[in-house]
């Protein structure tokens, strides 16, 4: 006869995307699992909001998009739980005061719904650097040298250097790929460009096939009614009484062999068998404090930075809406508009979500949106709701430990999960959550879990060959012809601001002649 699984006290602290995963798939695991979870609701970034004069429940979702090309687990997981999902035609905007460009994730498709943006010399530049950027990424990628350790003893190069050292206008930069890469994350992309390798943003970016002018592949999607739909799905049938709001785990004390003791905010103290931490690193060290053995202390230290801060502000300002009405949900990545500025680093940055434009959105519903970390505060008599939100960064630093984290995994009854444990998305929470629940508890899922890496980046879609050779050929051709035009119109530029003056000072002279 065959022996039953141990029984297990399990744990999950956190209520985000991966603990929320893991405490699901648990259920029918024949363990006793309890989720912790310090805020009022579930879901981590994922909100819901009321506010004055709505008459209605509005869904923060930031964002609910989501490749399902590249995300198997967490589709097979909607599926599952009956949330229906509708394409989603992303587009984003970057703007600056008056100055505003609007872009697809295709960049010919940009042009054709936006030809007003060629009226404008810069939209040329940047188009052309698109195309620089497909091809050179490339490189990048196949660069087999370019590991994402090291090369050369020396740190990779990050994505601002090389942009730097490629000579990939600042237009480009604040205008289409920290835009394009804002609204993929949800999060403000231009602070983390300093510190991010170019390797890795290269991966990601191929991961979403957005390296390639087709897009084949690609299967963007949005969860019908707002993300919240998934949270509710998740905990439909589940034992409320397992599930612990407002109640902060303070700390984790050891109590013999692989059993953990959590003293909890309620003033409980509760033994567990075995603890999933779904929260960031930092929060993992507060809590395991001096319990926290020397190897799982030297990788949660490396990971503290994976955990960055974000201010979410849901407004109606109107000094601060988009101003233009727009048919479907927009990301707009604002940049101050300081003429002293000459590059992001100096500028003041923030992402905005026009949450009115949002499918399935009222058309009688006041307009509103959900600015994240605003560097102008909105009028506080417009601001319906704040809260404060980890969310995933990522540094070399940061990808050296990544690859350590599996040698603490299911070590002394703790395991450890979150987005930041992959590139930051919905399917690598989810599927960090499922993982734990399988590998290390012996959940059993209704559908195949995928284990996937989260670098895995597939070459032979970038077409690298004659072809993409001979058009990196033509645009180093065409680069060097732009820099020719560049250099031939400062110089202009010159001579006419030295001809200018010589004939002001001449006015100036003639004129005190004649007065003589």
């Amino acid at each position: 006869m065959a022996s039953q699984p141990e029984r297990l006290a399990v744990a999950v602290v956190g209520g985000g995307y991966s603990g929320i995963s893991s405490f699901w798939a648990l259920q029918n695991s024949g363990h006793d699992v309890h989720l912790f979870e310090a805020s009022t609701s579930l879901g981590g970034r994922i909100q819901s909001r009321s506010f004055e004069g709505s008459g209605s429940l509005l869904d923060i979702d930031a964002p609910s998009s989501f490749n399902a090309a590249t995300s198997p687990n967490f589709v097979s997981l909607l599926r599952c739980l009956g949330v229906s999902t509708s394409p989603d035609a992303l587009g984003f905007c970057a703007s600056a005061g008056a100055s505003t460009f609007e872009w697809d994730l295709s960049a010919l498709k940009s042009v054709s719904r936006h030809p007003r943006i060629l009226c404008n010399w810069e939209t040329y530049r940047i188009l052309f650097d698109i195309v620089r950027f497909r091809h050179l990424a490339a490189d990048v990628l196949a660069d087999r040298s370019c590991s994402d350790k090291s090369h050369g003893g020396q740190p990779l190069p990050t994505a601002q250097d090389y942009l730097a050292r490629e000579g990939f206008s600042n237009s480009f930069r604040d205008r289409y790929l920290v835009p394009l890469l804002s609204m993929l994350w949800g999060l403000d992309a231009g602070r983390t460009l300093s510190h991010f390798p170019m390797r890795t943003l290269c991966q990601l970016l191929q991961r979403h096939r957005l390296l390639s002018g087709s897009h084949r592949g690609t299967k963007w999607k949005r969860i019908d009614y707002g993300a919240n739909q998934f949270i509710q799905g998740m905990l439909r049938g589940l034992p409320a009484a397992k599930v612990h709001l407002q109640t902060r785990v303070s700390a984790a004390r050891p109590r013999g062999k692989g059993r953990f003791i959590l003293l909890t905010s309620d003033g409980a103290q509760r033994p567990f068998d075995h603890v999933v931490f779904a929260v960031d690193a930092q929060e993992c060290i507060r809590i395991l404090d001096s319990a926290a053995a020397p190897k799982e202390l030297d990788v949660l230290q490396e990971l503290r930075g994976s955990g960055s801060r974000h201010i979410a502000v849901l407004h109606s300002d109107p000094g601060l809406m988009p101003r233009k009405h727009r048919r479907r949900p927009s990301f707009d990545y604002i940049l101050s508009n300081d003429p002293s500025a000459n590059s992001s680093v100096s500028r003041k940055t923030c992402l905005s979500y026009n949450m009115s434009t949002r499918p399935n959105t009222s058309a009688n519903r006041p307009s509103v949106s959900l600015t994240l970390d605003p560097f102008t505060p909105p009028d506080p008599r417009f601001v319906h709701a704040i809260w404060e939100y980890t969310d995933w960064k990522v540094d070399s630093t940061t990808l050296t430990a990544l690859r350590l984290l599996p040698s603490i995994q299911d070590k002394r009854g703790l395991s450890f999960c979150a987005a930041w444990s992959g590139s930051g998305f919905f399917e690598d929470a989810v599927t960090a959550g499922l993982a734990i629940a399988v590998d290390h508890l012996g959940a059993e899922l209704p559908f195949a879990l995928e284990h996937h890496r989260w670098d895995e980046i597939e070459l032979e879609d970038l077409g690298i060959g004659v072809r993409r050779h001979l058009v990196r050929t033509l645009v180093g051709l065409v680069r060097a012809y732009v820099l020719v035009l560049e250099i031939f119109w400062a110089i202009l530029r010159i001579l006419l601001a030295s001809a200018t003056k010589m004939r002001r000072n001449s006015k100036e002279r003639i004129g005190r002649l004649t007065t003589m």
